[in-house]
């Protein structure tokens, strides 16, 4: 779909008026009416490093949005040091975002476009984020950096004192599980509240997990 053209709509979704939409190679987030198919372009979004498995990654409205307008988005940056998946809160004025707080800034920056994840979910007031291991497996077991992980942060960015590495040595305190690959989806399971996550396989095929907080998923061991 391009701006300005109407996007193929799906019945289930037609009782929702509006929905944003990240088109990932350019870097775009728009509103897709659903009834109509019509978008909307929404400015003040950063610049993305669209190559490959980059830009602009996932988009997800705040659950009281309505009231407080605040959108999360996940995006691969580029800088004079690398690239990085970074995760960002905003808030949506009519079409354009304003007060852009960085939540996450996924380190190391490193020199390709490649595996960067990313899927956000908000639940019960903390963000789960799920990042790639950007084509370097053996960082999926280092509990230094973020990559290869599923992070848990407050909504607002910080970091709860109960997530399962807080007082761990040399561990990042935002991790909430390690050993993933390049996690392509991430649900809360609406029956039983539990999250779910799926991702490249090590054979070719995709796997899905059950995300318990503090366990190993096995890339690249298993």
């Amino acid at each position: 779909a391009g701006r300005g053209r109407p996007v193929p709509v799906t019945r289930p979704f037609l009782s929702h008026p509006l929905a944003p939409v990240a088109e990932r190679p350019m870097g775009w987030l728009d509103y897709v009416g659903l009834r109509t198919g019509a978008l909307t372009p929404i400015d003040g979004v950063p610049p993305v490093i669209g190559q490959v498995d980059g830009g602009l990654l996932d988009v997800a409205l705040h659950p009281d949005f309505a009231r407080n307008r605040w959108i999360y988005y996940a995006y691969a940056e580029r800088t004079d040091s690398g690239n990085a998946t970074v995760v960002e809160r905003a808030s949506l004025d009519g079409t354009h975002l304003t007060d852009r707080m960085r939540l996450l800034s996924v380190h190391p920056y490193i020199d390709n476009v490649n595996q960067f994840g990313a899927r956000l979910v908000l639940d019960h007031g903390y963000l789960f984020i799920a990042i790639g291991d950007r084509e370097l497996p053996a960082r999926a077991q280092d509990l230094s950096t973020d990559l290869g992980k599923i992070v848990r942060l407050r909504e607002d960015g910080s970091i709860p004192g109960d997530n399962p590495f807080a007082h761990t040595p040399g561990a990042l305190p935002e991790i909430w599980s390690l050993g993933h690959r390049n996690p392509h989806g991430l649900a809360i399971n609406p029956r039983t509240g539990n999250l779910w996550e799926h991702e490249h396989g090590p054979r070719g095929g995709d796997e899905i997990n059950i995300i318990f907080p503090g366990r190993n998923y096995g890339w690249p061991v298993i």
